[in-house]
C-alpha cells in the first residue's frame, strides 16, 4: 500500500453499504426494461427457458412498484432532512425518520418481490439450460439486489447495530444543461465504526507479506495511532518490520516555519476578518508562489472574493478550486509563478509542485475534522463509550497526519526553498499544539507578530 494513511478512509468506503435511487434502478434496468422497440433484459432473456415464462408478465408491475416506493422513500427524507446535508441515525434524530423507515420497510418489500419472482422464473429452467449466460447474469443481479434488501433491513434496524453507523446524505449533482435545476436525491449509507479487525482479517493475517508505506503514518514519533485504526495492532511483534527515514531535504536551511503571536484564535469572531486581511500581506511578500490551504469551502469563498481586488490590483494572479478540474488547475498554478491557488480538503495531499511556483505554503487552521460528520461522531461516541478520550484519541491525531500531508506540499526536491507560515496559533498555544509540530522535520521556527514574519519572508526571499 503506498500513501498508506489512507488505509482506513479507503477500506471505511470499501466496506461501506449505500443504496440510491440510480445504483438500484440500474440493477433492475439490467433485469428488465422497456424500450421503443419492446423489452430487453437478462430475465427477459432467460423466461424462453423456463415452464414458468408467465411469470415475465409480473416482472412490470414488481418495477413500478419498486419506482414509486423510492419516490415515496425519496420525498419523506427530504422533508426530514430539512436543511441538513447529511445526519445520522441515532437515539436523538430517529424519531423524525420514522415515515423514512416505513418507506423503506415497503422498498424492501418490493425489491424482494421482485428477485422472488424472478427466482420462480429460474427454478422453472430446466438443469441442462441453466448454465446459459442470461441465467448467470440473472443470479448475479440478484445478489446485488439481495445485498440491497440487507441494507434497508439494516437501515430500519439502525440501533441493533453497534458495530456501524446508519447516515442519510443529500447528494447534489450538478445540471447536465445550462438553465436545469441541479439533481439533488438521498443516499442511504451503513459504515463500519472500525474497520481494523476486517483489515487484519482480510488483508494482514492471509498475506504471507504486506509492505505500506507513506510520508506520513507517524503521529508524534511512533505508529500506534495508525497501526491501531487500521488492523496492524493485531499482528503479532515477530511479525512486524518498521522504519522511519528522515527526509533527504534541507528543511533546516532552507524552510520556515512561522506562526503570528499575535493572531486571535479561530473561534473569534474576528478571525475570517484577520484572515482576509493577512494573506495579502504573506503574498505579496512572497511574491505570489502560494498554496493557500483551507478548511471548509465558505471560508476559502470568502477570502477569495475579499482578497481578490488587492491582489489582482498588486499583479497576482489568483486560483481558486472549483473554477477548473483538478489537473489544469495545478497546471496553470505551475506555469505562472505569481499565481495563488486558494483550496481545501483534497489538495491538502497529492499536489506536487517542485521550483519557484510553490514558494509558501500558508495553513489557515488546523485541520481537525468537521465534529457533525456522521461517521466521524459515531466513532467518537464508541471512543467515548469506553472512556477513552476522543479529541486526544480519534481527532488530534487525524488533523496531525492530514497538516503533516499539508506541510510536505513546501518541499518537492533538494533545491527547493519556502516558507510555512500556520495561522491557526493554537498549534503552539495549545498543549496538544506540540503533537503537530513535533510531527514534522526541524526547519527554522518563528512565533513573532504578523508584521516580523512578513519582513522576514521578504528577506528569506530576496536572498
Amino acid at each position: 500500500f503506498d500513501e498508506a494513511h489512507g488505509i482506513e478512509d479507503s477500506a471505511t468506503s470499501f466496506f461501506s453499504e449505500s443504496i440510491t435511487r440510480f445504483k438500484l434502478m440500474k440493477q433492475v434496468n439490467l433485469l428488465y426494461r422497456q424500450k421503443r422497440a419492446g423489452i430487453a433484459g437478462f430475465a427477459v432473456a432467460t423466461a424462453p427457458l423456463s415452464n414458468s415464462d408467465s411469470l415475465l408478465d409480473k416482472i412490470p408491475s414488481c418495477v413500478n412498484e419498486i419506482k414509486e416506493n423510492f419516490l415515496n422513500l425519496e420525498l419523506f427524507t427530504q422533508e426530514a432532512m430539512g436543511n441538513e446535508y447529511s445526519v445520522r441515525i441515532f437515539a436523538a434524530t430517529a424519531p423524525r425518520f420514522d415515515r423514512v423507515f416505513a418507506a423503506m420497510q415497503k422498498l424492501k418489500d418490493s425489491i424482494g418481490g421482485l428477485t422472488g419472482t424472478v427466482r420462480e422464473l429460474i427454478d422453472g429452467i430446466d438443469e441442462d439450460d441453466r448454465d446459459v449466460p442470461s441465467v448467470w447474469e440473472c443470479k448475479t443481479v440478484l445478489r446485488r439486489l439481495d445485498s440491497f434488501v440487507t441494507l434497508c433491513k439494516n437501515f430500519c434496524e439502525w440501533n441493533e447495530h453497534d458495530d456501524s453507523v446508519s447516515w442519510i446524505q443529500l447528494v447534489r449533482l450538478p445540471p447536465k444543461k445550462s438553465g436545469d435545476e441541479p439533481l439533488v436525491f438521498p443516499q442511504f449509507t451503513q459504515t463500519p465504526l472500525d474497520i481494523a479487525h476486517m483489515m487484519n482479517s482480510g488483508v494482514f493475517e492471509p498475506m504471507s507479506s504486506v509492505v505500506c508505506t507513506s510520508a506520513t503514518l507517524r503521529t508524534g514519533d511512533n505508529f500506534s495511532y495508525w497501526m491501531r485504526r487500521t488492523g496492524l495492532s493485531f499482528v503479532e511483534d515477530e511479525r512486524l518490520l518498521s522504519g522511519a527515514f528522515e527526509s533527504p531535504f534541507p528543511y533546516k536551511t532552507n524552510a520556515i516555519f512561522a506562526v503570528p503571536s499575535d493572531a486571535p484564535f479561530p473561534d473569534s469572531p474576528y478571525y475570517q476578518g484577520y484572515v482576509e486581511e493577512t494573506l495579502p500581506k504573506l503574498i505579496f511578500a512572497a511574491g505570489g508562489r502560494t498554496l493557500v490551504l483551507f478548511t471548509s469551502y465558505e471560508s476559502l469563498r470568502s477570502a477569495f472574493y475579499n482578497c481578490r481586488q488587492t491582489l489582482e490590483g498588486g499583479g497576482i494572479s489568483l486560483l481558486k478550486q472549483g473554477d477548473d478540474d483538478r489537473f489544469r488547475l495545478l497546471e496553470r498554478f505551475k506555469e505562472d509563478k505569481s499565481s495563488v491557488l486558494f483550496a481545501t480538503d483534497s489538495f491538502w495531499e497529492g499536489v506536487d509542485v517542485p521550483g519557484e511556483s510553490l514558494s509558501q505554503v500558508v495553513i489557515v487552521k488546523l485541520p481537525f475534522a468537521v465534529p457533525n460528520d456522521p461517521v466521524f461522531a459515531a466513532r467518537a461516541e464508541a471512543v467515548e463509550r469506553r472512556g477513552g478520550s476522543p479529541f486526544m484519541e480519534l481527532s488530534v491525531p487525524q488533523a496531525v497526519i492530514k497538516f503533516r500531508q499539508g506541510f510536505g506540499r513546501l518541499i518537492r526536491r533538494g533545491d527547493d526553498k519556502g516558507v510555512i507560515v500556520v495561522l491557526d496559533r493554537r498549534i503552539v498555544e495549545k498543549r496538544y499544539g506540540k503533537e503537530f509540530t513535533k510531527s514534522v522535520p526541524q526547519t527554522r521556527r518563528m512565533y513573532n507578530p504578523l508584521s516580523f514574519i512578513v519582513n522576514e519572508v521578504e528577506k528569506f526571499f530576496s536572498v
